[in-house]
C-alpha cells in the first residue's frame, strides 16, 4: 500500500554549507560565516514535520550515518577507489580520484556531465583522464577499481560509468552506496559488479537529498540547459517542480514550496547576521533558473517568490 511506503531524505546541507562537495569551501572562502549547527537541526525538524503532513512514513539518514558508512568502505576496499561524492567522504590514499558527476536535463534528455574547476565536460572525457592517472599510480595496464557514491538509486548512471571505465581497460569490481535501492543492487549485480551499501531501501515513494529542497546550497537541484546556458532548478516552486522531481502531492506542492522558501530565508538571514554582510543572488554558487537580478539580496528574492506563491493559494 502507498501509505506504508517510506519517503527517504539524506541530510547533507550542513556539510555542503561548511565546505564539502563542489565547489569546495564556496561560502567560507568568500568570507561568509555559517550558522551554528543548532540552526540546521531546527530546519531539519521543521522539514520532517512538513513531510509527515504528506507522507505516513518519513525516514531520514543523518550526515553522521552517511559519513561513517562511506568512509569505512573507502578505507577498507580491496581496490583503489573512485568517488562520485565529495559531500560525505574524506580524502584517503585509497581514493584515486573524484568524478564529480552531475545530471543535466537538456530538453527532456538527461545527460551525465562532470565538473572540472568551474566548467562542465562530458563524463567520458574525465573518465579517460582518471583512467590514465590510475594506471600510472598503480603501475597496471588493466587495473580493477571500486566506485563509491552517496546514493545509488536506479543503478543506471553507475552502469554507464562502469562501461566508460571498461572502454579504458579498467574494470569496476565493486560499487558502494551510502544508500542503495534493491533495484540498483539487482541491476549492478546482474552486470557482475559486487554491490555493498551502508543502508538499503526497498519500500519507498522517493529518495531525495536534503539539499534539493534549499535555494543556493551548493549542488542543490538539477541542471537544465536553457539556450546554451546552465541553470539549477531546486525541487520547489516557483524555481522548480516539486511534483515531478520529488513526488510531492500536487495539492500540497504550493504550501510545501512556501515552507522550503521559509527555511531558506531563515538560513540566509542567520548567515547574514553572523557574517555582517548580505548574501546577493550573484554570490550563489550556481545560477538558478528564473531567480532574477544578480544584484538583489537573496532574502528579498525569497520574499518575492513567497508572495507569488501565496497569491496562488487564494
Amino acid at each position: 500500500m502507498e501509505n506504508s511506503k517510506f519517503y527517504i531524505i539524506s541530510e547533507d546541507i550542513y556539510n555542503l554549507m561548511m565546505g564539502a562537495g563542489t565547489p569546495e569551501n564556496y561560502y567560507t572562502s568568500r568570507g561568509y560565516k555559517i550558522p551554528d549547527e543548532g540552526l540546521f537541526q531546527e530546519l531539519r525538524k521543521d522539514m520532517e514535520y512538513n513531510l509527515r503532513d504528506m507522507f505516513t512514513n518519513v525516514k531520514t539518514f543523518s550526515e553522521k550515518e552517511m559519513d561513517e558508512s562511506m568512509n569505512a568502505f573507502a578505507k577498507t576496499s580491496k581496490y583503489p577507489v573512485v568517488s562520485l561524492d565529495r559531500v560525505y567522504i574524506n580524502k584517503t590514499p585509497k581514493i584515486m580520484a573524484f568524478l564529480d558527476v552531475t545530471r543535466i536535463n537538456d530538453n527532456g534528455c538527461i545527460k551525465l556531465m562532470t565538473r572540472t574547476g568551474s566548467n562542465y565536460v562530458d563524463v567520458n572525457t574525465e573518465v579517460s583522464i582518471i583512467s590514465n592517472k590510475i594506471k600510472t599510480i598503480t603501475g597496471k595496464e588493466k587495473p580493477e577499481i571500486s566506485i563509491v557514491d552517496d546514493v545509488i538509486f536506479s543503478g543506471e548512471a553507475i552502469s554507464d560509468i562502469c562501461k566508460m571505465f571498461a572502454d579504458n581497460d579498467i574494470t569496476v569490481r565493486e560499487a558502494f552506496g551510502g544508500i542503495c535501492t534493491d533495484l540498483a543492487q539487482k541491476t549492478l549485480s546482474g552486470s557482475g559488479i559486487d554491490v555493498n551499501y551502508g543502508y538499503q531501501i526497498d519500500n519507498f515513494i522517493d529518495q531525495i537529498c536534503e539539499r534539493d529542497f534549499y535555494l543556493g546550497v551548493p549542488q542543490s537541484g538539477i541542471f537544465i540547459n536553457k539556450e546554451g546556458s546552465l541553470f539549477k532548478r531546486p525541487y520547489f516552486s516557483p524555481f522548480g517542480d516539486p511534483v515531478t522531481r520529488a513526488s510531492i502531492p500536487e495539492e500540497k506542492s504550493t504550501e510545501f514550496s512556501i515552507k522550503c522558501l521559509d527555511r531558506a530565508s531563515l538560513l540566509y538571514k542567520a548567515m547574514e547576521d553572523k557574517s555582517k554582510k548580505a548574501v546577493m543572488v550573484g554570490d550563489l554558487p550556481e545560477a538558478i533558473y528564473n531567480l532574477g537580478n544578480k544584484n538583489a539580496k537573496v532574502v528579498d528574492v525569497i520574499k518575492n517568490a513567497k508572495d507569488i506563491l501565496n497569491e496562488r493559494r487564494y
